[in-house]
Parts: structure tokens; C-alpha cells; sequence
């Protein structure tokens, strides 16, 4: 039986119960992107603001990962159109400046969403020359890694690792992450 987005969803965001280690999802339209972007902006949101929240995308070019990334990037308020950085290797967008029911400026929400794609890089040497590192650090920040693998001995182990899997035709992703 092939369940509808909202279905699939189960009870994580309606009742706010605790996310498993493991989610898994077909992906049937953009809809579905949508519902997962929810899904994985609940675990962002439960994480610490203390360093930056890290989501690693593995997959094969045209499994989705570019098209989550952009989906990620409009639920969380970037208005530039976010294209994939393959030769830039980064990108950094500023987010909207969040207040609290007094109008006063809140510090404990995200602020910046950035977007890495390391295809190209050779050498994981290259990316502490960019001063990752330090990106890595920066509080209330979230980075979206396009093909993760290239730097995972940099990523911290808490890090979001998301799977984007095409075959014969169907799009799935499978979310794992510890707390």
C-alpha cells in the first residue's frame, strides 16, 4: 500500500514525539521534499546552537540532493535563488532576523544557511584553506554538504547524514543521525 506525504510523516510532527535514528521516504513529488524538509528542520531545531548543525548529502548526481537543498533553503526564509556551488565550492545566505512576541531580536535561531558541494576537491586540505573549520564553529548556522564523503573526517559526530538513493525511476532518501 503506497502511503500519501502526510501519512508517511507519522506521528514526529504532529505529536512531537522523539525522531528515530533512522528515517526512511520515497520521494514521489516535490510535496514530498516539502514534508521531508519539515521532518529534518525537527531535528535541526533540537539541536544545539552552540556550533553549527551539519547535514551531509550523499547520492548520485540527479538523486535530489541539489532540489532538497533549495526546498531546505526557501522553509527557511533565504529569498536568493540558491543554485548548487560546484565551482564556488560554498556559499553562505544570510537568514531573516526572527522576533519574539516583544519585537526584540531573538539570538537562539539559525542565521545563516550554508551551501558546500565538494565534488570537485581533490584534497580535504582544500576546504581547511577556506577556513571551514571555522564555518564548522559558527553558532546558529546550518551547513548542507553535497557529497559529504569528500570531508567526513571533518564533520562532527553528530552530524545529519541524508541519502539520496535513484532506482528504476524512484527517488527514496534515508536520514541517520545520532543526538
Amino acid at each position: 500500500m503506497k502511503l500519501r506525504p502526510e501519512q508517511q510523516l507519522g506521528p514526529f510532527l504532529i505529536l512531537g514525539a522523539t525522531m528515530p535514528d533512522m528515517i526512511e521516504r520515497d520521494i514521489t513529488n516535490i510535496e514530498t521534499l516539502e514534508f521531508l524538509a519539515d521532518e529534518v528542520l525537527e531535528l535541526v531545531e533540537a539541536r544545539s546552537r552552540e556550533r553549527a548543525t551539519v547535514l551531509a548529502f550523499h547520492g548520485d548526481l540527479g538523486s535530489g540532493k541539489t532540489t532538497f537543498i533549495k526546498v531546505l533553503a526557501k522553509k527557511l526564509g533565504v529569498v536568493e535563488t540558491v543554485t548548487s556551488p560546484t565551482f564556488m565550492l560554498m556559499k553562505l545566505y544570510g537568514l531573516p532576523i526572527q522576533r519574539d512576541k516583544y519585537g526584540e531580536e531573538r539570538f537562539d535561531v539559525l542565521r545563516k544557511f550554508v551551501h558546500a558541494d565538494v565534488y570537485r576537491i581533490e584534497e580535504i586540505d582544500e576546504m581547511r584553506v577556506l577556513g571551514f573549520e571555522k564555518i564548522l564553529a559558527e553558532k546558529n548556522s546550518i551547513i548542507c554538504i553535497e557529497w559529504a564523503e569528500k570531508v567526513s573526517e571533518m564533520l562532527p559526530e553528530d552530524t545529519i547524514d541524508i541519502t539520496f538513493t535513484l532506482k528504476e525511476g524512484q527517488r527514496s532518501v534515508t536520514i541517520t543521525h545520532g543526538d
